[in-house]
């Protein structure tokens, strides 16, 4: 790996890792959040 200079394709392919990344962390959370509201109102 001495070419530490990245392509277009590595670059779209990081991105789109970070965004799916992102997308499950906060679908994890709005889930986590929905669990909360829901007990709370018990």
């Amino acid at each position: 790996m001495t070419n530490i200079k990245l392509d277009r394709y590595d670059q779209v392919s990081i991105t789109l890792l970070l965004i799916i990344i992102v997308v499950s962390l906060l679908d994890m959370l709005s889930g986590r959040l929905r669990q909360w509201v829901l007990e709370g109102k018990k």
